[in-house]
């Protein structure tokens, strides 16, 4: 086993190639809309698939532009929003929205969880989407980032290969530690969820930090320790029957390669899709028929580990292949939708559901009042209300997720999405300028992991739940580097030690 510190392979981009594509894109726009016109593709039909087009294509470009960008400056934190935009309201028109004969019959579209919808609804849905990703980028272009870089805390002092370690194989325990109290209802529900949540993630960080510790210092033992605790930890979240817990463990690893080597690996997103394509209708199975709908809880699984692998087995045996894929496709379609529900909410706000004037956006406050202060503290969520509202409708007891840009619009409106999704982007650019940097110590660089791994999917959930992540998720990292710090498992790195600004400007406190 090596220890030597190395430093990320160099990679000083292609801007030509950027370039490139760049150009590309008004062209294969107009070969889109061409096809589609040669298909036969009139009227609604015509204008949806403009708009989905022209909605990939702004997308693109943050990926575009990080080809020509050395790795140094790249913006994989945009660059994987901008892709979540894609999933949640592009690619759902064609798996769920455009294959339909609706010009001439006008047939109500698509996913049966919500009220009905016709092309008219997707087409002002599809508006609603393309203007939020543009303010949102045009966010990202205010350089207030670089401001708020000089005058807040970031981490100035790395720690050691030892410390590193050492926290993985303290965080990994832990995690599982507070999953499994719980879930087995050992601790009380007064010790809220918000903070305790993030702890029982540390297990996939301990992993994201096993990962740090190879790619830093070259470490074997590291390598090897991670390599034989993700299968256990996925065969355990399986019988959880959580699609996100069961696919964690290798995609928080993989997270913390990009963020160390600045790269996307399209093999790595196909066999994502892939995977959930796989996995998706054994978790639908286990949730609605083992777990009767959720109603019996991860316990219920975890104390017959035995019966739900055989009930499953049988379930499998019985598919045929095609079937079985078809399925996944469709199921992860529909749940990576968020273009259907910004539809309905865009269509029935206020004319039948009243705008709400932001109490929503007060439960990103209020999510930070521990239920030990706050004995009757509501359930941070709303998605049953959404439900209720914009979904299937009162009387069904399930969380439909509205989306950034929904949460705005039926808070607000329009100047909502204006105003709020400008923030999200500027937000964006000052957890750029903090966090992803090349040159950032270790507790800088698990929090860019957790926030890479938390706030771009978010992007079809709440607003809350973007920001929480960010700072629920420093808050254990900024405990584990006072603890590092206490016990002597930090140094001065190099670059640091032969100046005073080190990775901090001159207005930066060191912590």
């Amino acid at each position: 086993m090596t220890t030597a510190a190395v430093a990320p392979s160099k990679d000083n981009g292609r801007p030509r190639l950027a370039m490139v594509l760049l150009l590309a894109l008004p062209a294969l726009i107009l070969m889109g809309i061409g096809a589609g016109i040669v298909a036969g593709v009139r009227g609604s039909e015509f204008t949806i698939l403009a708009l989905a087009l022209l909605t990939g294509a702004v997308g693109f470009i943050p990926v575009i532009l990080d080809v020509g960008r050395p790795y140094q400056r790249r913006h994989i934190l945009v660059t994987f929003t901008a892709l979540s935009f894609i999933a949640n309201f592009v690619v759902s028109v064609f798996t769920t929205y455009f294959f339909f004969d609706v010009v001439a019959q006008n047939e109500y579209l698509g996913n049966t969880d919500l009220m009905s919808i016709r092309p008219a609804d997707i087409v002002n849905g599809q508006i609603a989407a393309l203007i939020s990703l543009l303010l949102m980028l045009a966010g990202y272009a205010v350089p207030v980032g670089r401001v708020l870089r000089g005058v807040t805390l970031t981490p100035r002092r790395d720690w050691t290969y030892q410390a590193t370690l050492m926290m993985a194989a303290f965080m990994i325990p832990l995690g599982w530690m507070i999953f499994l109290s719980s879930v087995f209802g050992i601790l009380p529900k007064r010790m809220g969820s918000g903070f305790l949540g993030m702890i029982s993630n540390s297990t996939y960080f301990g992993l994201a930090l096993l990962m740090l510790a190879y790619l830093r210092y070259r470490s074997r033992g590291a390598l090897w320790m991670m390599l034989l605790l993700i299968p256990p930890s996925m065969a355990f979240n399986f019988l959880t029957g959580s699609k996100t817990a069961l696919l964690s463990p290798p995609a928080i690893v993989a997270v913390a390669y990009i963020v160390v080597k600045r790269r996307i690996a399209i093999r790595w997103i196909m066999a994502a899709i892939a995977a959930v394509i796989l996995i998706y209708p054994i978790a639908e199975f286990q949730r609605r028929v083992i777990l009767r709908g959720n109603t019996q809880g991860a316990a219920y699984a975890l104390r017959k580990p035995v019966e739900l692998v055989s009930r499953i087995s049988r379930f499998v045996g019985s598919q045929e292949l095609g079937d079985y894929l078809m399925q996944g496709i469709q199921a992860t379609s529909r749940r990576s939708d968020g273009l259907g529900i910004l539809s309905v909410i865009v269509r029935d706000c206020p004319s039948r559901v009243p705008y709400q004037g932001g109490w929503t956006l007060a439960y990103i406050v209020l999510s930070y009042v521990p239920r030990v202060v706050w004995a009757d503290k509501p359930d941070m969520t709303i998605g049953i209300w959404v439900t209720s509202n914009f979904g299937s409708g009162p009387g069904v007891a399930s969380h439909t997720a509205p989306t950034w840009i929904g949460e705005l619009y039926f808070n607000f409106g329009w100047p909502g999405i204006v105003i709020g999704m400008l923030l999200m982007g500027i937000f964006m650019r000052a957890l750029h300028e903090l966090l992803y940097q090349s040159d950032a110590p270790i507790p800088a660089q698990i929090l860019a992991i957790v926030v890479l791994f938390g706030f771009p999917q978010s992007v079809q959930a709440l607003l809350m739940s973007a920001v929480n992540c960010v700072f629920f998720g420093a808050m254990p990292v900024v405990v584990a580097h006072w603890g590092v710090r206490f016990l002597g498992g930090t140094t001065l790195p190099a670059r640091a030690a032969g100046s005073p600004r080190g990775f901090v400007t001159n207005a930066t406190a060191s912590i």
